[in-house]
């Protein structure tokens, strides 16, 4: 019995097992009217079975009573006790009906709660080759996500410094230029420096 909700989930389907577990409901609410009828009428023998052991009991406390006046009064309320106790066995077949009753409607309940344990136990087994698919899937997805972050990320720094290294070197570019003009035009100040230097030269010492 303990492998059977496993058999179950193997051999049906899930629209089969969900179509039990309505089933069950369904069973469950028709068979309530038909419990609180019978337990009422359990009820009823047992309050009937009380009163009238009651009215027993009085009858016999009278019968006593007037025994008392008679001349055998040991056989008198013996006689009394023995129909008291026939009736007391009479009424006791009411309260065996209503054991009865009750313990065959809670045999009911028990069995349908176990048959709706059963079905809600092989619905779980047969949601685990899907529900494994689903994280499997879930947890494949998450895997890429995180992938392709960390490859935005790589391709983030890499195009960082790509761009830093074009800045530092249009900026070495700048300065090298800067620089050569620079240059050149020192260069030029210094020949028309020495230019001037040779004509001053010349000129003194002409004649």
């Amino acid at each position: 019995m303990a492998n059977r909700p496993l058999s179950l989930a193997a051999g049906l389907s899930l629209s089969s097992i969900f179509y039990l577990m309505a089933s069950c409901a369904f069973a469950e609410q028709a068979n309530q009217s038909d419990w609180e009828a019978r337990l009422a009428e359990a009820a009823r023998l047992r309050a009937e079975n009380a009163q009238k052991i009651q009215a027993a009991d009085a009858v016999l406390n009278e019968a006593k009573a007037a025994c008392q006046h008679k001349f055998q009064v040991n056989a008198c309320v013996k006689a009394a006790e023995q129909e008291h106790l026939l009736v007391r066995r009479e009424n006791r077949q009411r309260s065996i009906e209503a054991d009865r009753i009750e313990r065959s409607v809670k045999a009911e309940q028990r069995d349908l709660r176990k048959a709706e344990k059963n079905t809600r136990a092989s619905a779980r087994q047969a949601e685990l080759p899907e529900r494994a698919e689903t994280q499997t899937q879930t947890a494949a997805q998450e895997a890429a996500l995180r992938e392709e972050k960390i490859q935005r990320k790589n391709t983030t720094s890499a195009e960082r410094l790509q761009k830093n290294a074009e800045q530092n070197a249009a900026h070495q570019r700048k300065i090298a230029d800067h620089e050569a003009r620079l240059a050149k035009k020192k260069a030029r100040a210094e020949a028309k420096a020495a230019k001037a230097e040779r004509q001053n030269k010349e000129a003194s010492q002409a004649p």
